[in-house]
């Protein structure tokens, strides 16, 4: 027996997934939206970060650090050009607030992420 729609009842606690993670930014793009090549519109930023610190509690020791070094695309409703200076590389930031965020793909281990703004750390 297959269910439909499970993953509409899974939470993500990202304030204890993403509270004392830290990311490498890599890049920036736009976030376009639309049906079809006609209808896209910008919406936002899509940033791509590298955990640089992975400050989530995996409930064993072993476990520590374990998603450092992974890559996460993070949709931001923010302009891009909001992150003129930040540095691919160079630059560090870190999540404060999550407006959506989605567990999916055949595994259930990609996360998507849609947030207000990001806090680069100087």
């Amino acid at each position: 027996m297959s269910l439909k729609k499970l993953g509409h009842f899974q939470i993500v606690d990202t304030k204890r997934l993403l509270a004392k993670d830290q990311f490498l930014f890599t890049k920036a793009e736009e976030w376009k939206e639309g049906d079809d090549a006609e209808s896209l519109r910008t919406v936002g930023t899509k940033i791509t970060g590298v955990i640089a610190v992975d400050g989530a509690d995996y409930g064993d020791d072993s476990l520590r650090e374990l998603n450092r070094g992974e890559s996460l695309t993070i949709k931001v409703q923010q302009p891009l050009s909001a992150f003129n200076d930040w540095k691919p590389f160079g630059s560090i930031f870190k999540i404060t607030e999550v407006t959506k965020a989605v567990i999916y793909g055949q595994f259930r281990n990609q996360l998507s992420l849609t947030v207000p703004s990001l806090e680069r750390i100087k």
